[in-house]
C-alpha cells in the first residue's frame, strides 16, 4: 500500500535498479487499476468524496484494493505470487488489514507506522486525529464491536505473509504502542516478520540514515520474501 489509503505493489520482470524499478512501474498501473475500478476513489474534486469511507474504514479500501489485485491481474500485469501489501500510517492500517482479512493473496506486507488497534488509537493520538477516527468509524463506546472487526490486532492470526513492521520512536499521531502490540503477538505466534523502530523519528522519518535504512532494509526484505 502506499498514500494515505492505500494500493498495493506488485513486484514483477527483471530488477533493473533493486526493487525501485518494477516498484515504480507497478505503481503506476495500480493507479491506473484503482482509477477504473474504483473511480469514486479518484474523484477527490467531489466534496461527497471523503464522505464515502465514513462507516467503511477497513472495508471499503480493502474491497478496492482486491478489486485493483484483480482487474490487473485478469490483464496479465504482473503474478499473483509477487502481491506486496505497502503503506505508512492509513495505508499501515490498510497494510494489515489487507493481511489479516485476504492473507492468501499476499506474498508479503510492508507497514510504516500502522495503526491496528482503533479504540486504543483514539485514545492515545493527538486531538486531530482523535476525533477524526471518530468520525469515520463513529464513537467506540457506540460501536465497540464495528471498532473491534475493523481492527486488524484482533485477527492476528489470520496472517500468513511475511511482515516488515517500520515505526518511529517519537511519532505522536500513530505511537510505538501500537507496532509494538501486533510485533509482540506476531512473536507469540511464531510468525515470520521483522521490526525496526527507528530513535527520535516521528510520523514519516526525516534524518538520512533513517530514510536510507528502511530502503535498504525494504530490498533486502523484497528478494528474501517475495522475488
Amino acid at each position: 500500500m502506499i498514500g494515505a489509503f492505500g494500493c498495493f505493489v506488485a513486484l514483477g520482470g527483471a530488477l533493473l535498479a533493486g526493487v525501485v524499478a518494477p516498484i515504480l512501474i507497478s505503481f503506476v498501473l495500480v493507479l491506473l487499476a484503482v482509477a477504473l475500478v474504483a473511480p469514486e476513489r479518484v474523484r477527490r474534486v467531489s466534496n461527497r468524496w471523503p464522505f464515502r469511507l465514513f462507516g467503511n474504514w477497513g472495508n471499503g479500501d480493502l474491497s478496492d484494493n482486491l478489486g485493483a489485485i484483480d482487474y490487473c491481474a485478469a490483464r496479465g500485469l504482473f503474478r499473483r505470487d509477487r502481491v506486496v501489501a505497502w503503506g505508512g500510517s492509513a495505508g499501515g492500517n490498510s497494510t494489515f488489514v489487507c493481511l489479516t482479512k485476504a492473507s492468501e493473496i499476499f506474498a508479503a506486507g510492508i507497514a510504516f507506522y500502522g495503526l491496528v488497534d482503533i479504540y486504543a488509537f483514539g485514545l492515545e493520538s493527538h486531538r486531530y486525529e482523535r476525533y477524526y477516527v471518530k468520525s469515520i468509524m463513529s464513537p467506540g463506546s457506540e460501536q465497540y464491536a464495528l471498532w473491534h472487526q475493523r481492527s486488524p490486532i484482533n485477527f492476528v492470526d489470520q496472517i500468513k505473509a511475511s511482515l516488515l513492521i517500520l515505526q518511529g520512536a517519537a511519532d505522536p499521531v500513530v505511537s510505538q504502542t501500537q507496532s509494538a502490540i501486533i510485533v509482540k503477538e506476531l512473536a507469540r505466534r511464531h510468525l515470520d516478520h521483522e521490526y525496526m523502530v527507528y530513535p527520535g523519528e516521528g510520523h514519516g522519518f526525516r534524518q538520512v540514515r533513517h530514510v536510507v535504512d528502511p530502503a535498504e532494509r525494504i530490498d533486502r526484505f523484497l528478494r528474501q520474501k517475495v522475488l
